[in-house]
């Protein structure tokens, strides 16, 4: 029931429970039954139509069940959960190179495909709109199977407006807004981004999300959150930045995770899973991570806008470049930025590892690469791909691939070194998502900590079954084998689309992918705060 809670207790269930949800609706349990009147009537009913997003949710159940009991056994906590209706992150090269999910708001429940942004905190949908994106997929050359969903508070019944006089207004958004006085005047946001003249404001509205247990058993919540009905959307938002919505992930008091920690539904962590080549994810809330992690505790900030973490060394080709400094991580940048002179020491370090010759390539003004390298070899490419960041307490991290993979005239391949310039950007040093492959990343601010372990999302260490296609995305064609060359015509100069780069070769990481575009200047999302721009971060090399 809508906005209901239940206890730890009640939300533990047994095994038998277990048995019915997963072959209620399997194929299995469909033929077994086939032919007996006294069972054959459970298999019939509700049954998903295939290929439906509600078909793989429950084949995605069916998993998650098998792996419940052998969790329950070893004695993990009960109160996790994951978004309704599936538990899913997918990568949408065309809506920005970042991770989208489906979450489920209201009553009734309405889902929104929103991008995942741990640089922001607010979640905010398009809502009553005055100005906001195109509102179908196909605008976007998407094939989604849920509609492109408006939000209005008018038409769910667990919608409440909140005012200037209550405490979220008045300790985290917009007080400054507020008449005098008026204690009923709904409180108003405005949120602005790095990307120029890109904004979302509107009111603040509390209402329901839907979330399931995670480990398949016991009843689903819908907890009370808050977040922005976005009436007016600027800049990259009307051209296909996070169209359906944004979900800040940050660590502030009245980001989506923090409101469910202090309501009591889960503990104060949660988890973001990135995979390749698949490029699928998970995104689950209250479950803490193993001991055996790599880790690092989060650096305090006020505000605590971003989740900041301390930077020890780089090690690149195997060399210490004694680097230290802090980084944000986030997850709403698709591209890492770190100072010039930064890239520059990483770049030559793995260059020395190479006999090929290193060279820059332009794309446009925003993306200009300062190393890349015709590698044609797997030797050559893993040569070129050793690097590793070391975090205060000493946790290591090891970049699956830093590089990216370009195509020139159908048949010219080359890798760059995949970090752009944070002082040309006008950006702080940030982790971006393309570096962010093969792991599951876990932030606890409980302990305030942030940790990480490989993860293909699928495996025993992740949370469930990947194989959910809620979107359609065209897959990159095959890459011929590339010359031994660098491209024989020069950079694309400001301003022109630059027509010979095309998706990434296949044999490529896919963290690599999709951020080039056969007919368009790449266009990147830039989805932390504007206050990041003077936050004093910055990577000081003791030897300079």
């Amino acid at each position: 029931m809508p906005g209901s809670t239940t206890t730890a207790a009640e939300r533990w269930n047994d095994g038998s429970f277990e048995m019915q949800m997963v072959y209620k609706y399997s194929q299995e349990f469909r033929d077994l039954t086939k032919g007996r009147p006294e069972w054959e009537h459970l298999a019939s009913e509700e049954w998903p139509a295939p290929g439906s997003p509600e078909f793989y949710h429950t084949l995605a159940l069916h998993d998650r069940h098998k792996r419940a009991a052998a969790r329950n056994l070893l004695g993990n906590d009960t109160d996790v959960y994951s978004l309704a209706p599936v538990n899913a992150t997918i990568y949408i090269p065309s809506l920005g190179g970042i991770h989208y999910t489906e979450i489920a708001l209201g009553t009734p429940p309405k889902s929104f495909l929103v991008a995942l942004d741990t640089g922001s905190d607010l979640l905010w949908v398009p809502c009553n709109c005055q100005q906001c994106s195109a509102a179908d997929w196909a605008s976007y050359g998407l094939n989604v199977n849920i509609d492109f969903a408006i939000y209005s508070p008018a038409n769910s019944t667990s919608s409440k407006t909140v005012s200037c006089s209550s405490a979220m207004c008045k300790t985290t958004l917009s007080p400054s807004a507020c008449e005098a006085n008026n204690t009923t005047q709904p409180c108003t946001y405005v949120s602005n981004y790095i990307s120029p003249n890109t904004s979302s404001s509107g009111t603040l509205v509390q209402d329901v999300v839907h979330l399931n247990p995670e480990s398949g058993i016991g009843p689903s919540v819908s907890p009370n959150i808050y977040f922005g009905c976005g009436n007016l959307q600027t800049g990259d938002f009307l051209k296909g930045g996070a169209p359906n919505g944004l979900f800040g992930l940050g660590p502030e008091a009245y980001s989506v995770p923090r409101t469910l920690a202090s309501s009591g539904v889960v503990r104060d962590v949660f988890s973001m899973c990135f995979s390749t080549p698949s490029a699928v994810g998970r995104l689950v809330f209250g479950r803490k991570p193993a001991a055996s992690l790599q880790s690092t505790p989060l650096v305090p900030i006020n505000p605590s806008l971003f989740y900041v973490l301390g930077l020890e060394d780089i090690v690149a080709g195997g060399v210490s470049l004694k680097v230290r400094g802090r980084v944000i991580f986030d997850t709403g940048t698709s591209l890492t930025t770190l100072p010039s002179e930064i890239i520059k020491v990483i770049g030559d370090a793995l260059a020395n590892k190479t006999t090929l010759k290193t060279w820059a390539f332009r794309y446009s003004e925003s993306l200009q690469f300062s190393h890349c390298w015709n590698a044609t070899t797997k030797a050559e490419q893993d040569s070129l791909s050793s690097l590793n960041f070391t975090f205060a307490g000493g946790g290591i991290w090891q970049i699956v691939d830093p590089l990216f993979a370009f195509i020139e005239n159908d048949v010219n391949t080359f890798v760059c070194l995949g970090i752009l310039p944070s002082d040309s950007l006008d950006a702080p040093p940030i982790i971006g998502y393309n570096f962010m492959a093969m792991y599951e990343y876990y932030f606890d601010m409980e302990n305030s900590t942030f940790s990480w372990g490989p993860s293909d999302c699928s495996g025993s260490n992740a949370t469930g079954t990947i194989e959910i296609p809620l979107i359609s995305v065209p897959s990159p064609s095959p890459s011929p084998t590339p010359s031994n060359k660098a491209p024989s015509t020069s950079p694309t100069r400001v301003g022109e689309t630059n027509d010979r780069l095309q998706a990434p070769s296949t044999n490529a990481p896919a963290a690599s992918n999709a951020h080039t575009s056969s007919s368009q200047n790449v266009h990147m999302q830039f989805l932390c705060l504007l206050v990041c721009t003077i936050f004093f971060l910055s990577l000081a090399n003791p030897n300079y």
